[in-house]
């Protein structure tokens, strides 16, 4: 016997498509769709899905204009790139309707966070502030280069917190219906400000050790941040014409013990080592292992740099630190010779 499923106590209709209704629509900056919960019969949900396919002229959609059943106010929904979208469905038995068809829309950073970019998208149903604010803590961690203690996050998040966690619920774009949501944004100089909030002790190892005026330190450390070029090397700046090409994949980034602690006393930045590793400056090792590498890239295998923690020393002994780039790419790992 099939389940009777309840029926969203809130719906919205759609224009131009009879008999579907919408629970709850996402959109970003620019009214472009992020998620939706679409049901409707098994025809209109195919006539929908085809309508992003051809262009207006035709009758084709590249938006959605969503109408609140009980106040008539309507919502305008983008779908400019409805190919850039994932899609999930599943049928569902309704005592009004009987069987309807329940599709889910979105972008795919709602699954998969983009860690190039450094951006997720976080969704939240019947959640708990709290709750919601440790799951984009954890984001936060997740995006990040370097590693970030788990005390920091009352500090940097009271700081910065509109400016790494962005609620759709304060944007011009508020969402509709039943699901909110957050971009997590870290920029491209969050590793940069988090070396400085170290250096300024507004990131302290033990918690005991933050200093008052940590808020006033950390937006400071994010301001001086932003002032820094990202192609800066110790060498001289690089302008975007002669940097350097990303040769491969660096996969989730891994930093041991050892290396936090190095971290944590400001002796290295791991985001530039990680830039010199991947675009091919092995650092300190022998002519036949930078060859070893060059064939690593074309074939697959495990790619090894070596660095000097402090530069004005010889790359030796416990002087050196470890870059290694497993042969699958879906792991970099920043380490210690004495921790291998």
């Amino acid at each position: 016997m099939t389940s009777q499923t309840p029926f969203p106590p809130r719906l919205f209709t759609v224009e131009h498509f009879p008999d579907l209704f919408v629970d709850a629509v996402l959109r970003d900056a620019a009214g472009e769709l992020l998620f939706a919960s679409i049901y409707g019969r098994d025809a209109i949900v195919l006539q929908l899905m085809a309508s992003f396919t051809l262009p207006t002229s035709q009758g084709g959609h590249n938006s959605l204009t969503v109408v609140d059943s009980q106040s008539r106010q309507k919502h305008l929904v983008m779908v400019s790139h409805a190919d850039r979208l994932d899609k999930l469905s599943g049928k569902m038995q309704t005592r009004s309707f009987g069987e309807l068809i329940h599709l889910w829309l979105f972008d795919p950073m709602a699954v998969t966070s983009d860690r190039a970019n450094k951006r997720a998208l976080l969704l939240r149903f019947d959640e708990t502030e709290e709750s919601f604010r440790f799951r984009c803590w954890q984001s936060i961690q997740t995006l990040s280069s370097v590693a970030l203690l788990d005390h920091w996050q009352a500090p940097l998040i009271e700081a910065l917190g509109d400016k790494l966690i962005r609620p759709l619920a304060g944007s011009d774009m508020q969402p509709i219906g039943l699901i909110d949501a957050a971009r997590i944004e870290l920029g491209e100089h969050f590793e940069i400000m988090i070396s400085i909030a170290v250096a300024n002790g507004a990131l302290t190892l033990d918690v005991q050790d933050r200093p008052a005026d940590y808020v006033a330190r950390i937006q400071a450390a994010f301001a001086q941040a932003a002032d820094v070029p990202l192609d800066l090397q110790s060498s001289g700046a690089e302008t975007p014409a002669t940097a350097k090409p990303k040769l491969f994949a660096l996969g989730r980034i891994a930093v041991t013990a050892g290396v936090h602690e190095l971290v944590i006393g400001g002796y290295i930045m791991p985001s530039e080592l990680l830039q010199r590793h991947q675009t091919g400056d092995w650092g300190d090792i022998c002519s036949e292992d930078a060859k070893q590498n060059s064939l690593s890239i074309e074939e697959g295998m495990r790619i090894l740099s070596v660095y000097p923690i402090d530069a004005s020393r010889p790359c030796e002994g416990t002087n050196r630190i470890w870059i290694i780039t497993e042969a699958d790419r879906s792991i970099t790992t920043v380490l210690l010779p004495s921790e291998y």
